[in-house]
């Protein structure tokens, strides 16, 4: 576990605090030009300082050897012979230097952006760069560990360029940002594995002739102001530090960097300087609190596994406990334990400890987006926790779907679930054959109101009714409007929604929206929108909007959950709506990178969303209207398809 840090010398409180949080890794800049100010001249004084104040307090050093010196060329890249060489000699010496001192090198950052090559990047170029670099550095310390390319983000031709030329070092390097969840990396991760091993590669054990090549994700981190002014919590921030580490520990990354360590500037609104683990003035936010909790539980190992439930929901074995969070709406994750009556100490993302007493030997964790862990109290070497069951609750626009998962033994129960407003209430049930690793699932048809949201319940009790196993926390949905409304006839394009394409005009495209019913079995014959659209290369997007009388949103919706049926291509799916003092809101569910249906949830409170308009504060201000209930936003690389959206439906928190 590592970070980012922008500093060289060796202050006290920065790195004292780095390595109180748990860090053993930094990364930092090793500038070429900074190092030869004068043609075969290397001062190091100020890396000798950084990496003896690390090896002081047990930690080691990733230095990039980055960007370009002018002594040798023009722009900021390399692409001359005289220029490699240049380069190379430096990467020689530095690695000479500090031989035997366990430093990894990677080489350049991020030169798939023109930021970082100009004047454009040239995956050619920067492959003899890699190659004379590497070179020259295991000429210097044969077992000196080479990273590369350190891409900004997971560009796939690139990638494959470098790995058919056979330009790896001992690790593959990325810096998998991006504006969504953390687990969705697990996609990239399986995609890339296959990519290697189709050039003779693997992250993996190496088998059947493949050469190893681990992943490090070398720079990944979360703004409180993304770039286009998308905006998360510090709290989610920090949820997001944790399951980050977490997901690529369990999918095997050797070394996880988070950037960064200080916020870079003051202010509130610009991106590079809200990514810190503190603030510019040292003071811990809540994912330096969340770095320790996490530091504390590894104790300096990985994880040992993480297993799955219900979809989404996550159980990680660690060192010291066992960490638990879901992805989506908050559920009950049951635990069974080794002592049937015993004490569990149960600690908060930020380190805050609770004692529960245990009698039935089950332990019922209210998971949400914050990852919190457990460890029983009574004695070293207990067995890890086995997860016992899951209980989740789903709305849909036309039913609530109930699945409980049993795990490790039968049991018969019984589901029960309350839907209604105020006190008329609902109350449905169902006896359950709980079998061991089977989902039970309970259908309860719904229709929704428009104008105000409904209350749903659901508890998992035993066969008589009396034991309860398992209560989900209560929430409440509304319909959207324009999807109960009356729906059009299959394939003709409906009356109520529009859509237009907006963006630069000299940018081809367009956009054509038809109704639909989908056939797949999740989401089952329910209606869906299918937009069908071209991109041209460059700036262009699709917006879909409700006709008038069908853009009202009742009260205070945190989310609006859908299902999406994906192509692949990479473009961006956001909502945009407005407040009552004009501000326009447009929050994200990130790029379309799958195909097939998946359930997506977009916040509608004001947090991941950028904003403009008259009364811009960042605040959403109710009653809230839709202004488009899709936006489909180029990937920029120009593109053609189709994704449907099916069962939206608005989500609120309730007491």
């Amino acid at each position: 576990m590592g970070v980012n840090i922008h500093f060289t010398g060796a202050p006290e409180r920065d790195l004292d605090m780095i390595r109180a949080a748990g860090f053993g890794w930094v990364r930092m800049d090793f500038v070429w030009e900074e190092v030869e100010r004068e043609k075969g001249v290397y001062r190091f004084e100020e890396y000798d300082a950084l990496l003896a104040g690390l090896e002081a307090r047990g930690m080691k050093a990733l230095f990039i050897l980055d960007y370009s010196n002018k002594l040798h060329e023009e722009a900021q890249s390399v692409r001359t012979q005289a220029g490699r060489e240049a380069f190379a000699r430096f990467a020689g010496a530095a690695a000479g230097r500090y031989r035997g001192r366990g430093v990894w090198w990677e080489v350049w950052n991020e030169p798939n952006l023109a930021q970082f090559w100009k004047p454009e990047p040239n995956v050619e170029d920067y492959a003899l760069l890699f190659e004379a670099a590497a070179k020259a550095i295991r000429d210097a310390e044969a077992s000196a560990k080479v990273l590369g390319p350190a891409s900004s983000g997971l560009p796939w031709p690139f990638l494959e360029a470098l790995l058919r030329r056979g330009s790896a070092g001992s690790h593959l390097s990325i810096h998998p940002y991006r504006s969504t969840r953390p687990e969705t990396v697990v996609d990239d991760y399986v995609r890339l594995e296959e990519l290697m091993k189709a050039h003779n590669f693997t992250s993996k054990t190496p088998a059947h002739g493949r050469r190893a090549l681990p992943v490090v994700s070398g720079e990944w981190g979360y703004s409180t102001v993304h770039h286009g002014g998308l905006r998360i919590s510090e709290e989610q921030q920090a949820a997001y530090f944790a399951r980050m580490m977490l997901t690529n520990l369990s999918q095997g990354v050797a070394l996880s960097i988070w950037y960064d360590w200080a916020n870079d500037g003051p202010s509130p609104e610009e991106t590079e300087h809200n990514f810190g683990l503190v603030t510019q003035d040292r003071k811990p936010k809540p994912a330096y609190l969340a770095a320790g909790t996490l530091a504390r539980f590894l104790d300096g190992k990985g994880v040992k596994a993480v297993r799955s439930v219900l979809e989404g929901g996550h159980a990680a074995d660690l060192e010291g406990g066992t960490a638990v969070w879901v992805e989506g709406e908050p559920r009950t994750i049951g635990f069974r334990l080794a002592r049937r009556r015993c004490r569990v100490r149960v600690t908060s993302l930020a380190g805050v400890p609770s004692e529960v007493a245990v009698k039935d030997g089950v332990l019922a964790v209210p998971a949400s987006g914050s990852p919190q862990y457990f460890k029983v109290l009574e004695a070293e070497g207990e067995a890890q926790p086995e997860a016992v069951y899951d209980l989740g609750v789903e709305a849909h626009s036309d039913r609530v779907v109930v699945q409980a998962l049993l795990q490790g033994h039968r049991e018969p129960g019984s589901l029960t679930v309350e839907i209604g407003t105020g006190e008329a209430r609902t109350k449905v049930g169902q006896r359950v054959e709980l079998e061991s690793g089977r989902a039970e699932r309970l259908e309860i048809p719904v229709t929704w109101l428009t104008d105000r949201p409904t209350r749903v319940e659901a508890a998992l009790h035993d066969e008589a009714g009396k034991a309860l196993h398992a209560r989900v926390q209560p929430f409440a949905c509304a319909a959207v409007t324009a999807f109960v409304s009356d729906w059009p006839r299959q394939d003709a394009e409906p009356t109520h929604l529009t859509a237009s394409l907006d963006g630069d005009g000299n940018v081809a495209g367009d956009a054509l929206l038809v109704a639909a019913r989908t056939r797949e079995l999740t989401p089952r014959g329910e209606n869906a929108l299918r937009c069908e659209y071209r991109f041209g290369k460059g700036h262009k997007f699709a917006t879909v909007k409700p006709g008038k009388g069908l853009d009202g949103i009742p009260g205070q919706p945190r989310s609006l959950s859908l299902w999406v049926k994906g192509d692949g291509n990479g473009n961006i799916l956001r909502v945009r709506f407005r407040d009552a003092s004009g501000e326009t809101f447009q929050p994200t569910a990130g790029a379309v990178g799958w195909t097939g249906w998946r359930r997506v949830t977009i916040p509608l409170d004001g947090s991941s969303a950028s904003s403009w308009g008259s009364g811009k504060d960042g605040k959403v201000d109710y009653p809230i209207v839709w202004e488009s209930l899709l936006v489909l936003d180029s990937n920029r690389d120009g593109s053609a398809g189709a994704i449907e959206v099916a069962s939206p439906i608005l989500l609120y928190a309730v007491e």
